[in-house]
């Protein structure tokens, strides 16, 4: 896991772009390097941080002069710890130079099937083998890759260099091309001190409209995209134009409905257990997140129970707020398994006051809730109270498998569409009975979602809507790709590509990263997530119950509390309470003082005091005016 930088371009000094890349050491503290090229001539540099052999090189301050190009990269060593894994990397020839952030986590068989080619080996790095299988398949090695990634490589030959993402974008690749000036970076906060930033008040609509953050190869600033997940991207240095294309597409997965249920339980105990051990390839120790939920617990229980650890480390966010915390769950876990050694972070507003803007630059963008807050302790305490330095966590199953409310909603319209209408009454009477909800809410629910879709606007495989808010001084519109003609499906690809996933992959990368740590998820293993993607919607939600088959196949070593949960609380925090209490002031500050001007601040105001007075209930909509303003404050 580390840090990636990069320029293209004949205007920026090395002292300038030094600046700037130091910016995101945080991602790689174990070694610093840089590649340059002067008018046809390779110069490799050092930097303060460069470590071994490799300091011997010249340092990139003693070079007052603008390169052509530079590839720049901070490690953080999790395979192979010696200085063969030093970056960028090179072929033998010197053609191809790379500087990689992320983990492959097959590397060994691929790099067996390599050697039977002729390829020879100087490393046991991931990093050699994602190089020499993009010089032996170019783009097809994508697809072979298992793992997360966000990928440079420079063909010095072509004068081109290609960018690349993992699947589902857990690894971060930005860039940005202005003024015939191209440059990339793992973080977008690298760009700020290289060039002038402006709003994207679609994307600020978007988020507090709709929550949404990440949703396409937009960001926040005009001047910055990302490249897509399941993409890679080429920036032709000659025209200076880049192009972009994806190497995976989930369109290709379809629903299988002849599977049988008996034998995909089988195939999903295999895909799971193999993904946790996979993703235990480490040379550095490796901990896992608990909470008090399905998720996390079930990869804990699959530890101990099929890939036979004996002892772990584990890190939870719990409150002293009863009712927010999962420590009575987190508990049961425990009792169970002798050889965990737990750790407990208990967050408190008071602290985030303390540390609002270093989160807030460290997440690069807005974010919906001070979940992140409790994120951010849970991988200070990794850092600072054990030497794990690999975490796993539970991300994606929910998208993958139903796990959220909404997917109810989205699940019964799926019914009603096919004419299911008497197992639509079934399941609505069990879900009113076994959990709780209103008969009529529910119903009225899917009404208005079905009735939405029907005024919108398709026009190439999107739903577009014209939104209207008072918040807001002019209509805009929103768009939002279709991926699936079933409701139910296309929720389940919506909320993997599009949002909400998207948006906590950075919210993993960032947090995680800005303590040196580095996060794992076996629920989005390519192959268990094509797998789930073939499954019938009875498999997922079936009698009132969603991730069936998840919850079918762990419950022999999930402990029956956890198991049999209707509750869901995600990872969530006290923070409506803290809104009114602890971060009034903070929240009142930002109310008063935003001022953009594409919002009605009169109405702004007027509904604030509502909110204030207990009459308006969106308390998440005041938390992300409250963001937005601060991450301007910071980025603009």
């Amino acid at each position: 896991m580390c840090g990636i930088t990069g320029i293209f371009s004949k205007s920026i000094e090395l002292n300038q772009y030094y600046k700037a890349h130091s910016l995101i050491q945080h991602r790689g503290p174990d070694d610093e390097g840089f590649v340059c090229g002067f008018d046809n001539e390779l110069k490799i540099l050092s930097g303060d941080r460069t470590k071994g052999i490799h300091k011997k090189n010249r340092h990139i301050k003693e070079f007052n002069k603008k390169p052509e190009w530079i590839l720049g990269h901070h490690r953080l060593s999790i395979i192979d710890l010696s200085e063969k894994g030093h970056q960028p990397m090179c072929d033998e020839t010197g053609r191809y130079w790379m500087v990689y952030n992320g983990e492959v986590y097959n590397y060994i068989e691929l790099r067996e099937e390599l050697k039977r080619i002729g390829y020879v080996f100087y490393s046991n790095t991931d990093g050699e083998v994602v190089l020499k299988s993009f010089i032996h398949w170019k783009e097809d090695c994508f697809n072979k890759f298992n793992g997360m990634w966000g990928i440079a490589i420079y063909d010095n030959l072509e004068k081109k260099l290609f960018l690349t993402r993992d699947r589902f974008g857990k690894k971060p690749l930005y860039y940005s091309l202005e003024n015939n000036n191209f440059l990339f970076a793992s973080e977008s906060k690298y760009f700020q001190p290289l060039m002038s930033l402006t709003l994207n008040e679609q994307k600020a609509k978007e988020y507090l409209r709709y929550n949404v953050t990440d949703s396409t190869n937009e960001t926040f600033f005009n001047e910055i995209s990302q490249v897509n997940p399941g993409c890679y991207a080429i920036y032709n240095i000659k025209s200076g134009s880049i192009s972009s294309e994806a190497y995976w597409h989930i369109d290709d997965i379809q629903v299988d409905k002849s599977k049988v249920y008996s034998e995909e339980l089988k195939i999903f105990e295999y895909l799971f257990t193999d993904a946790i051990h996979l993703r235990m390839r480490s040379d550095v120790p490796v901990g896992t997140l608990l909470s008090g939920g399905l998720d996390s617990t079930s990869i804990v229980s699959n530890l101990f129970e099929e890939n036979n650890i004996s002892k772990i480390e584990t890190f939870s966010a719990v409150f002293h707020e009863e009712k927010y915390s999962e420590k009575i769950y987190i508990n049961k876990t425990l009792n169970k398994y002798q050889g965990i050694r737990p750790h407990f972070v208990y967050p408190v507003a008071e602290s985030f006051l303390k540390k609002s803007d270093e989160i807030i630059k460290a997440l690069d963008f807005p974010f919906r809730s001070l979940a992140v807050f409790s994120q951010n302790e849970l991988y200070k305490t990794v850092k600072n109270n054990s030497m794990v330095k690999v975490v796993l966590n539970g991300q994606g199953s929910d998208e993958l498998f139903g796990g959220y409310t909404t997917h109810y909603y989205s699940f019964f319209l799926s019914l009603i569409n096919n004419a299911n209408i008497l197992k639509f009454i079934k399941e609505l009477r069990i879900l009113n009975k076994s959990r709780g909800f209103s008969f009529s809410s529910l119903f009225s629910t899917i009404v208005f979602l079905f009735i939405r879709d029907i005024f919108a606007k398709k026009d190439n495989n999107n739903l577009i809507y014209k939104i209207r808010n008072k918040y807001f001084t002019e209509n805009w519109l929103y768009k939002e790709k279709i991926f699936y003609k079933d409701k139910f499906q296309n929720h389940l690809r919506k909320d993997l590509l599009f949002s909400p996933l998207p948006e906590y992959l950075r919210y993993e990368d960032r947090n995680s990263m800005a303590f040196s740590i580095e996060t794992r998820l076996p629920f989005l293993d390519y192959r268990l997530v094509e797998w789930a993607l073939s499954l019938p919607n009875e498999f997922k939600i079936d009698h009132g119950v969603n991730k069936k088959i998840v919850r079918d196949a762990v419950k022999k070593y999930v402990v029956p509390e956890i198991l049999n949960r209707k509750d869901k609380m995600g990872f969530i925090s006290p923070q409506e309470i803290w809104q009114k209490d602890q971060l009034k002031n903070y929240v009142d500050f930002a109310v008063k003082n935003i001022d953009f001007a594409f919002l009605n601040k009169k109405y702004l105001n007027d509904k604030y005091q509502l909110y204030l007075s207990g009459k308006d209930k969106d308390w998440s909509f005041w938390w992300r005016i409250t963001c937005l303003y601060y991450w301007a404050k910071n980025f603009i």
